[in-house]
């Protein structure tokens, strides 16, 4: 429907039709979705330039199974659609009118959900870091950041790496995660949320998955209810709710782990007969070693570079970040590594438990004589997926984890 390829009753699926006896026709229903989409966009774009929102994509994998054996085949990354973004913004807008009400009818026991400023000094020293690269960072406000990140909108390395996007890599160090809590005596300060830029804000949209949005529901329903009502089903003290807010914040910190661990483990399954070449830039470095990322796949790792045998010498010229690594391989060949710098790896599951992905340089000129089992990534990032192979998808509403 957004994309105009909809446009009459006649191209709705019959399953999603309007059923028989709805006062709408399928073309009022396009009309008014192409509407909500009309506002979301309007809301989206107010958010990032005049409320301050920040938006820190993190790397979210959807695997192709195949249909008989149902191990993975293929991995790309989760497409964003504009459907995604207009569910969202009425998202958000409902959990903070709704946050608004239960600051001011259910007062201290009212559940919410902040995000707390990133640690300071990591910050800073994050965006001097950058800063001493070329890429001038502000983190004054999630409005600032955003902003800062913005301005390197296509831009790209030398060797063709969107600046953005390793940016926005190296700032996520420095985030800390969001949280519930119950409001009790604390200050409209104390509620702020960082990543939206909202004063206050909860969860209301998704109890069908958070246990959290339960609690809200209800006491949201309190809230609009008679005294009789009230007197009936009173509210939870406020330290109740606190230990409530307690429990879900280990429970989702736990379910985060469990989701990312389950994406490693297809991911290495995928890896094992079939190790991938992979484009990784370094994103940090020492006198002996490098931090490198495989964007694509939200894979870092910290390479000693003494453990890899095809080395021969390593030696630091100038200090990080603006250093360089200067290494002498046992090939006769030459590499020089600076942070930003990009290049392939290999990309292969560790032999040794526990599992998990390994990444490891390969010698210049060492790609030409690859096995035939060594898969060499093509240039494109996103799969086409569909709906009879797709496994491990993640919930749209879990895209901005807010």
């Amino acid at each position: 429907m957004l994309e105009g390829k909809c446009t009459s009753t006649d191209q709705i699926p019959p399953e999603r039709r309007p059923f028989a006896g709805c006062q709408h026709t399928g073309e009022q229903v396009i009309a008014d979705v192409c509407l909500f989409h009309k506002i979301a966009r309007a809301r989206r774009a107010w958010r990032f330039r005049d409320l301050g929102s920040l938006a820190l994509d993190r790397v979210k994998l959807s695997f192709v199974l195949d249909p008989g054996s149902q191990m993975p085949v293929d991995v790309g990354r989760y497409l964003i659609r504009e459907s995604n973004q207009l569910i969202e913004e009425f998202m958000l807008l409902a959990n903070q009118l709704v946050a608004r009400q239960l600051v001011e009818v259910v007062g201290p026991s009212a559940l919410l959900r902040r995000h707390p400023p990133p640690d300071e000094e990591r910050s800073e020293e994050m965006a001097e870091f950058m800063t001493r690269l070329g890429f001038p960072i502000n983190v004054d406000s999630a409005g600032d950041l955003h902003k800062s990140l913005r301005a390197l909108e296509g831009q790209e390395t030398e060797d063709g790496l969107s600046v953005r996007r390793i940016v926005e890599w190296i700032m996520t160090k420095s985030m800390m995660p969001a949280e519930y809590f119950a409001v009790k005596e604390s200050t409209d300060e104390f509620w702020h949320h960082y990543a939206l830029s909202f004063d206050v804000y909860t969860h209301f949209t998704s109890p069908i998955r958070r246990y959290a949005d339960c609690i809200v529901h209800r006491q949201l329903t309190w809230s609009i209810s008679s005294e009789e009502y009230r007197q009936k089903h009173p509210l939870k003290a406020p330290d109740q709710v606190q230990t409530v807010a307690d429990h879900c914040n280990y429970c989702k910190l736990r379910a985060t782990k469990a989701q990312d661990a389950s994406s490693l483990v297809y991911l290495c399954v995928l890896l094992q007969n079939k190790p991938r070449m992979v484009v990784a830039y370094v994103s940090d470095m020492g006198s002996k070693s490098l931090t490198i990322v495989a964007s694509k796949y939200g894979i870092e790792r910290r390479l000693k570079l003494s453990e890899n045998e095809d080395i021969a010498e390593v030696k630091m010229v100038g200090e990080v970040p603006t250093g360089k690594l200067e290494i002498k391989w046992k090939n006769g060949s030459h590499s020089t590594m600076r942070v930003m710098d990009s290049f392939l790896v290999k990309m292969s599951m560790k032999p040794t438990t526990p599992i998990d992905v390994l990444l490891d340089l390969v010698p210049p000129g060492s790609e030409e004589t690859l096995d035939e089992n060594i898969t060499v990534d093509e240039e494109h990032e996103l799969i086409p997926l569909t709906n009879e192979v797709v496994a491990a998808m993640v919930d749209p509403r879990q895209i901005l984890d807010v």
